[in-house]
């Protein structure tokens, strides 16, 4: 009844559709409500019919695309007005075509009218247009029946350009109905006409019928109305004085409708209600003063009490907290005497009491790690150093480059990326050359620069028209090798080494390795030989002078501990480049390690690693095994997978004539089986991991607490679940997944209950616990809202069903962290829900968002000795493969991967 016959349609020979529709002799809604005078209520009457009509249209498939005043015609039957829409001249079938020939859409073209437009409409492909966009227009039409004007107003953009109007449409929010009217300056003529007052018309139209309309105009589709027939039912419950769910339905919200329904009745208990009060307050007032009086005295005595205690309390805790200070510092400096009369093993004593008494005094880590640098001792210096910085950023730019030096060294990729990015942040627009100096070294210390390598060399070029010394030439020309200018690496390396003629030996050899790449690269295979010659021979004097000193000095003249590492990096990157391989392992290099612990006067744990590396040379299993066994005894009961413990682990697993040996002699540590697992898995070797595996959750037994090692049961059985999906092996997944849901289900840490429900969620199977990991990634978020627990709520919600909030969720996850290395389970996760959403191009968008953020993880790792064996996220990396199973078979054939025969 409310949408103009179509009495014929089809297409011309030439292809052009057309529609022979009934001639409606009627005005336009809104000139028709001007004429008529009409009430906001009878405005909302005669708007109901033409959401209804629009539904309708959405039912069989149609979808209007230009809902406007001029298309909803206004005519009278029977004495009565009835609304009409017409024209579909320009509208959209949703899964069928509108004539017997293919209409044809030119990209680029833009359809509709602005004022009523959508945002998705106004793009030029248009692609996102569906039912929700129809829901838009008729919150534009429903908004100029209210207000007299649609949301755009069409004097304020006559005057803009095309593209102008467009991102207007798409980017402006526009102001709620009420505060349109109250800045109107026709609001007294429109009041009048809609039969009520210029003051009386906003308020109105405030709150509900401001969020109804708001509603229906939001800029994301997916928080408008789903249809148009709940635009309708929000009108009715409006127009009925009930509660609309355009709004939060509050408590107060709530009774405020339930008293404008009830008013009558409402008003007659008050009054009786008031009496009873009236009396009781009366016959209460003079027992209750005397009551109250005593009990404010006693109230203020117990105050005074406990405010007393807790100043004490305070006081002492403040004391106790400045004595530790004091006596670390004063403990830090004995060492640091003992440090400067060269007495290294008591230096380093005194460096580690004042970590103990009072860890977050950074000064300590700091001379400690300097002590180790003066003793060659790089990973440990580069322990302290990390240390040290996670405590405080601050620091002069030469000490964060050493920082940054000694992370790359240790191979710490993440960690020399946070070094650099802290240099970055505090010395990139310094205006002391060292400083700029000191950032552009850090960004060119590996193969690829952290940075766009053309920048990197402009701003060396730069520095050194400033300042033209050896070694700004050989960072001009370390750059320009980065940057593939190849004849400018050679001059520049050339112009350091001619510059430090007559200096000390040093200055001019830290730029032979840059030169030999360059040449390398130019095809002077000849002099690129001839330079790498020069750069070893350096090297060989360098060592041989080194272990000639005593310990503690390394330094040479014009030769300090961060030259040699950055020499040292440099030769043995052009080294692997001109020979195609990696550098043979130096004796005198593992002699200098040796040396620095002689001087330290520590029998400790590298040392013992050492000798038992040596031993591994000669294939003396057994000798080795007992070295290695020293180690694990040594070793704490927990640790996490990127710690010095595991990689200490990992050497002992990956050769299995050694690892036998070792669990021989101990055979019930479940320390080897557990690194022996994280190895195979990092290796893709499943089966072997599975039994290595199973055979640590055989040795561990049945937890005493929920946090046990390596970060407890949860860990590893998060683990082994993703490992046995990677099989085939769907059985034993399910046999562990029912024995955490039975077992686990009631963890208080949030981290095990964020881990048992990811473990959970690995595949969407048949529970018998469905609502349990739900419930435990609740149970997390509620304790720690970080990224990580945001992405377990998000999952678990989708296999719940609840795609929305899962959207939600996983957006959150997004918004904390956007850079976490894990975040490719994210971008799954948003996949499979954009999938069960109708939304397929978001979920292809999301999909190969994780393919490049797993990438981008990947290579990162794969600068590490073990990959992600020693890795903390390997966990995230086994749950992102099988994610990735499911989502690409979901995305390309509509199904769930089926298990492996």
């Amino acid at each position: 009844q409310n949408i103009a016959k179509v009495l014929d349609a089809g297409a011309t020979e030439a292809g052009r559709p057309f529609f022979v529709m009934e001639l409606v002799h009627g005005v336009p809604i809104t000139t028709f409500c001007e004429k008529n005078r009409c009430s906001v209520r009878q405005r909302l009457e005669l708007f109901i019919p033409v959401c209804q009509a629009i539904q309708h249209a959405h039912q069989k498939g149609i979808i209007h695309r230009d809902i406007k005043p001029t298309n909803v015609l206004v005519t009278i039957y029977d004495d009565k007005p009835v609304p009409k829409v017409i024209d579909f001249g320009i509208a959209k079938a949703v899964d069928q075509r509108l004539t017997e020939r293919t209409l044809f859409t030119q990209y680029g073209t833009i359809v509709g009218t602005l004022e009523y437009m959508p945002p998705e409409q106004a793009e030029l492909n248009a692609f996102g247009v569906d039912t929700r966009s129809d829901v838009y227009s008729l919150g534009a039409l429903l908004y100029e029946l209210l207000t007299g004007t649609p949301p755009l107003d069409r004097s304020s953009v006559r005057d803009m350009a095309w593209q102008e109007v467009l991102k207007k449409i798409q980017e402006e929010e526009p102001l709620r109905p009420s505060l349109r009217l109250s800045s109107s300056a026709s609001l007294p003529q429109f009041a009048e006409m809609c039969h009520t007052t210029p003051a009386a018309l906003p308020q109105m139209i405030s709150r509900e019928l401001d969020w109804i309309v708001m509603k229906c105009l939001e800029k994301n589709r997916t928080r408008r109305y789903e249809t148009a027939n709940g635009l309708v039912r929000d009108l009715e419950r409006y127009l009925a004085d009930e509660p609309v769910e355009a709004c939060p339905p509050t408590f107060t919200y709530r009774l405020q409708k339930f008293v404008q329904k009830h008013r009558r009745l409402l008003a007659t208990a008050t009054s009786f209600l008031i009496l009873l009060v009236v009396a009781t307050c009366v016959s209460s007032f003079a027992a209750f003063s005397a009551f109250q009086s005593k009990r404010q005295l006693q109230t203020s005595l117990n105050s005074e009490r406990q405010a007393h205690q807790a100043a004490i309390e305070a006081r002492q805790r403040a004391d106790e907290t400045i004595a530790s200070l004091r006596a670390a510092v004063a403990i830090t400096d004995e060492g640091y005497e003992r440090f400067r009369r060269r007495n290294w093993s008591e230096a380093h004593a005194k460096f580690t009491e004042a970590i103990e008494v009072q860890p977050d005094l950074n000064t300590s880590y700091i001379q400690r790690g300097n002590l180790f640098v003066s003793l060659g001792l790089w990973d440990r210096a580069a322990e302290d150093f990390r240390q040290r910085f996670q405590a405080s950023p601050r620091a002069d730019s030469q000490t964060l480059f050493g920082h940054a030096l000694l992370q790359f060294y240790s191979g710490d990729e993440l960690a020399y990326q946070a070094a650099c990015s802290l240099l970055a942040d505090q010395y990139a627009e310094s205006a002391e050359i060292r400083d700029q100096q000191a950032v552009l070294r850090a960004q060119l210390l590996g193969q690829k620069p952290l940075g766009d390598p053309a920048e990197i060399a402009q701003q060396a070029e730069e520095l050194a028209a400033i300042a033209k010394t050896p070694w700004l030439e050989g960072l001009v020309g370390r750059a320009q090798l980065k940057a593939g200018n190849f004849e400018s690496a050679e001059r520049h390396c050339r112009e350091a080494i001619q510059l430090a003629k007559g200096a000390p030996s040093g200055v001019g050899r830290v730029a032979y390795p840059n030169l030999a790449s360059a040449l390398f690269q130019l095809g002077k295979k000849t002099e690129a030989a001839a330079a790498l010659l020069k750069a070893t021979d350096a090297r060989e004097q360098w060592l041989t002078s080194m272990l000639a000193n005593e310990p503690g000095d390394l330094e040479l003249p014009s030769l300090t501990w961060s030259i040699w590492l950055e020499f040292e990096i440099h030769l043995r990157e052009a080294i692997t480049f001109i020979e195609g391989k990696q550098p043979a392992e130096d004796e005198q290099v593992a002699n200098l390690y040796q040396h620095g612990l002689a001087g330290l006067k520590d029998d400790n744990v590298y040392s013992v690693l050492h000798l038992g590396q040596q031993h591994i040379k000669r294939r003396d299993w057994d000798a080795a095994a007992a070295e290695f066994v020293k180690i694990l005894d040594g070793l704490p009961e927990g640790f996490r997978g990127n710690s010095r413990e595991m990689r200490l682990c990992i050497e002992m697993v990956h050769n299995s004539e050694l690892f036998d040996r070792v669990v021989q002699l101990r055979p019930a540590d479940y320390r080897p089986w557990r690194a022996r697992g994280r190895y195979f898995a990092s290796r893709r070797s499943w089966s072997e991991a599975i039994a290595a595996y199973e055979k640590t959750l055989l040795l561990l037994g049945e937890p005493t607490q929920e946090r046990g090692p390596f970060g407890g049961r949860a860990e590893m059985l998060n683990e082994l679940a993703s490992i046995l999906l990677l099989a085939g092996d769907v059985k034993s997944y399910q046999e562990y997944r029912d024995q955490v849901a039975d077992t686990h289900s009631a963890t208080s840490f949030p981290e095990s209950a964020s881990l048992f429900s990811r473990m959970l969620t690995l595949r969407p199977l048949e529970s018998s616990h469905p609502m349990v990991p739900l419930e435990l990634a609740e149970r997390s978020v509620a304790q720690q809202r970080n990224a990580w627990h945001y992405w377990t709520l998000g999952i678990a919600q989708h296999r719940a069903g609840n795609n929305s909030e899962a959207l939600k969720s996983l957006n959150q996850s997004l918004n904390s962290w956007s850079d976490w290395p894990g975040r490719a389970q994210t971008h799954l996760g948003l996949a499979l829900t954009c999938h069960q959403l109708g939304r397929h191009q978001d979920a292809n968008a999301w999909l190969r968002k994780a393919q490049a953020a797993q990438r981008e993880l990947d290579r990162s790792i794969a600068d590490t000795d073990y990959g992600y064996a020693t890795s903390n996220f390997l966990c995230d990396w086994l749950a992102t493969l099988v994610l990735l199973e499911e989502v690409t078979a979901t995305l390309n054939h509509n199904q769930v991967p089926q298990p492996k025969k």
